[in-house]
């Protein structure tokens, strides 16, 4: 089980490559990273469910929800994102 403040598309990506997590709860997540849970019999709790999680301050996407988008769902979300970090 994970629990974590926010779940957007991006730590959903890395919830389900990691295969090691059954259940996550949360008090927010976004559409995009429940459904993507659910898609792979991963059952969340979110106590309020939004369309996407906003960066801080509040006026967009989170860049990682950005890049989340970005990264075609057959590759692997953590290595691209070593690479967005090695920069």
């Amino acid at each position: 089980m994970l629990y974590d403040r926010e779940i957007g598309l991006a730590a959903a990506r890395l919830i389900c490559e990691a295969g090691c997590i059954s259940s996550v709860v949360t008090q927010v997540a976004s559409h995009g990273g429940s459904e993507l849970l659910t898609q792979h019999s991963i059952s969340i709790d979110a106590q309020k469910t939004v369309d996407m999680i906003l960066n801080k301050e509040k006026n967009g996407p989170c860049m990682m929800e950005l890049k989340a988008r970005e990264v075609p769902m057959d590759m692997s979300f953590f290595d691209a994102l070593k690479e967005v970090f090695k920069k």
